[in-house]
């Protein structure tokens, strides 16, 4: 083996490792490591846990259904007319040209 071809291969060599040590030391946290979180203490548990049955418990108010005013309400027979009429073309056909 010649010397440019030992100098060659190790300069190659070199390159792979520091490309092995950068992609696997300087490399940010992995989705998976990040997305994994350590419970606080105690209190911030009990308070999670007091939330959490504050929304299992809640109950919503039904009764704007019974209102007369709701009842008496009626969809649309047909669908609204745009103002410009079914055949007129309405604005520029491109926006942003200049005048």
């Amino acid at each position: 083996m010649t010397r440019q071809n030992l100098m060659t291969t190790i300069f190659i060599l070199i390159l792979i490792a520091i490309g092995f040590i950068w992609f696997s030391y300087f490399r940010s946290k992995s989705v998976f490591e990040q997305s994994v979180t350590v419970p606080g203490n105690q209190a911030d548990i009990r308070a999670d846990i007091v939330q959490l049955r504050r929304i299992r418990n809640l109950k919503l108010d039904t009764t704007i259904f019974d209102d007369r005013f709701f009842q008496l309400l009626q969809s649309s027979p047909e669908p609204p007319v745009s103002p410009a009429g079914a055949g007129e073309i309405v604005g520029r056909a491109n926006p942003f040209t200049p005048f």
